[in-house]
């Protein structure tokens, strides 16, 4: 598998950037020079963030390409969609062909809130995400995970901390 297939696209990581998801990704979108195609560069891990900070200094309009591993830990496992609803859980099912990311109902396993489907996990996870932030689900916020419940508090409704 190449690791284009493991990243989340150029299209969708230019999007999450574009919503405030903190860029601080193990992999970056990046190009040397303008009208250049973009590549993947590693930022190592042992140097995360000096090796982050001299990225960003020379390629600004780099752009974090999550992992489906990094996009899963942004993703919340639940959520509660009105003040009224049952919580509601992350699922993600692989077809032959395609991914399907939803949100849905222990008791009614019909019930798909909302459905992201894509040929790559990563993408139809960014596209979840993207759905989520947009809609103030879930907020944007200075650190790599996003604010939304951990699922052990009082429910709140969605869209209370809208962004």
């Amino acid at each position: 598998m190449k690791l284009e297939e493991q990243v989340v696209s150029l299209e969708l990581a230019k999007k999450l950037k574009e919503l405030g998801v903190k860029q601080d990704g193990l992999f970056q979108w990046f190009r040397q020079f303008p009208g250049d195609d973009y590549l993947l560069h590693y930022i190592d891990y042992n140097h995360h963030e000096m090796d982050l900070k001299i990225f960003k200094e020379h390629f600004p309009d780099s752009c974090s390409a999550f992992t489906v591993a990094e996009l899963g830990e942004m993703l919340p496992t639940g959520i509660y969609i009105d003040d009224s609803s049952e919580k509601l859980y992350l699922r993600c099912i692989k077809y032959p062909d395609a991914f399907n990311i939803s949100y849905f109902d222990h008791d009614d396993k019909w019930f798909n809130w909302v459905l992201e489907i894509d040929q790559s996990e990563a993408d139809s996870r960014a596209r979840m995400l993207i759905f989520l932030i947009e809609n103030g689900y879930i907020s944007t916020n200075s650190s790599r995970s996003l604010s939304h419940g951990s699922g052990t508090e009082t429910p709140k409704p969605i869209g209370a901390d809208k962004v």
